[in-house]
C-alpha cells in the first residue's frame, strides 16, 4: 500500500515543499512527514508522526 499526500507553495521567497506517506519499516504502517524549503531538492530528515516505538 502507497499512499502520497504532497503539499507545495510557491512564492517569489519561499518555496516549500511538504510531503506526508505511510511507511512500513517494522510491520506496522506509520504515517511519516518530510518537508523542504528548496523546491524539493533536498529534504529534512523523516519525522514519524504516529509510533508504538518506546
Amino acid at each position: 500500500m502507497a499512499i502520497l499526500v504532497v503539499s507545495s507553495r510557491s512564492s517569489l521567497r519561499q518555496k516549500m515543499l511538504r510531503s506526508g506517506y505511510m511507511a512500513n519499516q517494522t510491520g506496522t504502517f506509520m504515517p511519516v512527514f518530510r518537508a523542504s524549503n528548496d523546491s524539493g531538492n533536498t529534504f529534512g530528515k523523516p519525522v514519524i508522526l504516529n509510533s508504538t516505538r518506546q
